[in-house]
């Protein structure tokens, strides 16, 4: 490991590794066995002091990976980041932060079509990174959200985006390989790496996937990336209420057939995407319909990208994502239904995509509209999230 990272690198994993397992019980002695002691001196920040800016308030563009570590550095308050401003309830300006601009930290660093693999920086526009990779047949199964409103690599990553054709792939946190971020002391830490097949390190890139910006500022993301389906076909199937949509997706969800969407639109229409050869998907997709005995009729594509650019939440309402089950849907329908607030379940109902007019959901979950930056968890998590956060940003500069 000393060969593969820098002292900041193996200092952040160690100390995150003892706040994650502090009695050190998994894999004692088998993994960043080195003492603190070994890499204490790491500096915060490099370069002459006399180079950093201090930090003002207001709104500073972030111009590099080097003026961004000088930054946060020199920070005497909170600072919260800002990309495309897709995710309002992430990104909006707020009352005594110094707000970081990441417009112009943006392009592609390295590409290797044949390697699977796309390195590039955190302003980068998801929907740049998606045009280049169609040039090769290639996409990001993840199926990242708010492409087309402009979202970005790095807002995308630390809200965990990912949209309703990610089913049969993956979520963000299975394709992002290696990344560079900056702790809240202005260190600049490496964790993963280019290359598909690397074990090497701490995992720290799994760690910063929907942290919403809270443990560190990411500069530079790796990704592995997959071959594109030629085509897709969607059906969407009427049920008789509720229960029988839940069932319906209980059944599909058993089934051999690999879906790249599966959702419901409650209570009643369950959407489902098949993605494919143009010479197969046909002749799938009536066998599907044979074994179901139920009446199904085609979707166009657009409902897809309607889902995953939230078209169909209303104008001036704000947007959480919860996570759910199958089995706890109709205990939060019969809430929701009184409510009266438009809502989707994704992702085989792993996923409710809930709006409000009330700015506070009394929901467990990622706000995406909105002014709401609240993230609620357990007492549990919510006590593991803070002894972590204590090392990747003590002095709190990342907000909460």
């Amino acid at each position: 490991l000393v060969k593969m990272f820098q002292p900041a690198d193996l200092q952040v994993m160690y100390e995150v590794r003892q706040a994650m397992d502090p009695a050190q019980l998994a894999n004692r002695g088998k993994m960043l066995f080195y003492p603190g002691s070994v890499l204490n001196g790491v500096s915060p920040a490099q370069g002459p002091r006399a180079s950093r800016p201090r930090l003002a308030s207001g709104t500073i563009d972030v111009e590099s990976i080097q003026h961004l570590q000088d930054l946060i550095a020199e920070a005497d308050g909170p600072v919260t980041l800002r990309g495309a401003r897709t995710k309002p309830a992430r990104s909006a300006s707020r009352d005594g932060f110094t707000t970081l601009d990441f417009s112009r930290l943006s392009g592609i660093i390295e590409y290797e079509p044949s390697e699977f693999t796309i390195t590039a920086l955190a302003g980068t526009r998801i929907a740049e990174v998606q045009r280049l990779l169609a040039e090769h047949g290639q996409f990001l199964p993840f199926d990242p959200v708010l492409a087309e409103a402009g979202a970005t690599l790095g807002g995308t990553v630390a809200a965990a985006g990912r949209g309703p054709a990610s089913l049969r792939y993956g979520g963000v946190r299975d394709f992002l390989i290696g990344v560079r971020f900056v702790d809240g002391q202005g260190r600049l830490i490496r964790g993963g790496g280019k290359v598909v097949k690397n074990a090497a390190g701490f995992d720290l890139p799994k760690l910063i996937v929907g942290s919403a910006g809270t443990l560190g500022v990411l500069a530079e993301l790796t990704f592995k990336v997959f071959p594109r389906p030629e085509n897709y076909l969607s059906l969407s199937v009427e049920t008789s209420g509720l229960t029988d949509s839940l069932d319906l997706i209980r059944e599909l969800s058993a089934t051999a057939v690999e879906f790249e969407a599966l959702d419901l639109l409650p209570p009643k229409t369950v959407l489902l995407r098949l993605g494919g050869r143009s010479s197969t998907l046909r002749q799938r997709a009536e066998k599907l319909v044979s074994i179901l005995k139920r009446a199904c009729s085609e979707v166009q594509e657009a409902a897809w990208e309607d889902a995953r650019e939230f078209r169909w939440v209303p104008r001036g309402a704000s947007l959480w994502r919860v996570p759910t089950t199958v089995t706890r849907i109709p205990k939060l329908e019969e809430r929701l239904v009184a409510e009266d607030c438009p809502r989707r379940y994704s992702l085989a109902g792993n996923v409710c995509w809930l709006t409000s007019r009330k700015e506070e959901a009394d929901v467990d979950g990622m706000p995406y509209f909105g002014t709401s930056r609240r993230v609620p968890c357990s007492q549990g998590a919510s006590d593991f999230a803070r002894r972590v956060k204590s090392v990747l940003d003590p002095k709190g500069r990342f907000g909460a």
